[in-house]
C-alpha cells in the first residue's frame, strides 16, 4: 500500500507539473492556445462522428438499428468543422464546463480536508485553502467567463498554474506524511 500511495502522489505532483506547464502556454500564447485546441476538439468529434456514420453504414441486419447514428454523425461532423473553423463559438460552453469541474473538484477537496481534519493531519489547512480557491475559480468561471476570450485564456492559464502549485505542495506533504496517513487508512 506504501509503494501505490508513493507512486501515486509521484503521479500527481507529475501531473500537477503538467498543468503548471500548460498554464504557461496559456499565458503566453493565448491565441495560439485556442486555436491548437479548437482543432484538436474539431478533429475528435469528427472522427468519432465518421465512427457514428460507418456504424450506420456498415449495419448488418439492414434494419437501421443504428439510424440515429447516421444523425448524431451528421451533427457532429457540422459541430467540429464550426470548432475548428471558428474557435470562439465553442469556448463559452468550454469556459463553463470547466467552471463546473474547478467547483466538482474544489468540494473533493473539501471533503480530504475535513477527513484529515478529523483525523488530526496538518495538511487539512491546505487541503481547505486548495477547495476554496478551486470553487471560487469555478463560480467566477460561470458567472462571469469574461468579456473578451484571450483575457479569459490568460486567466484560465493563472489558474491553472495556482491550481498547480497548490497541489504540488498539497501531494509533497501527503508524501511526508504516508507513513501515518496509512496508519489513519487501517
Amino acid at each position: 500500500m506504501k509503494k501505490f500511495l508513493r507512486r501515486l502522489t509521484l503521479g500527481n505532483i507529475l501531473i500537477a507539473v503538467i498543468f503548471f506547464l500548460f498554464g504557461i502556454f496559456l499565458i503566453e500564447k493565448p491565441g495560439l492556445s485556442i486555436d491548437l485546441i479548437s482543432i484538436l476538439l474539431g478533429i475528435v468529434v469528427i472522427l468519432t462522428s465518421l465512427m457514428s456514420i460507418v456504424k450506420f453504414i456498415s449495419d448488418s441486419t439492414k434494419i437501421h438499428y443504428y439510424r440515429v447514428e447516421l444523425f448524431f454523425g451528421i451533427i457532429g461532423i457540422l459541430l467540429g468543422c464550426l470548432i475548428i473553423f471558428n474557435p470562439f463559438s465553442w469556448f463559452n460552453f468550454f469556459i463553463i464546463g470547466f467552471g463546473i469541474f474547478m467547483i466538482i473538484e474544489g468540494l473533493l477537496d473539501l471533503k480530504y480536508a475535513l477527513f484529515f481534519k478529523k483525523n488530526k493531519e496538518e495538511i487539512w489547512s491546505l487541503n481547505i485553502g486548495i477547495a476554496v480557491v478551486s470553487i471560487l475559480l469555478g463560480i467566477i468561471l460561470i458567472l462571469n467567463p469574461f468579456s473578451g476570450v484571450m483575457m479569459f485564456t490568460k486567466a484560465l492559464g493563472i489558474f491553472i498554474m495556482a491550481n498547480a502549485v497548490l497541489n504540488i505542495i498539497a501531494n509533497m506533504l501527503f508524501y511526508k506524511r504516508i507513513n501515518a496517513i496509512i496508519k489513519l487508512l487501517n
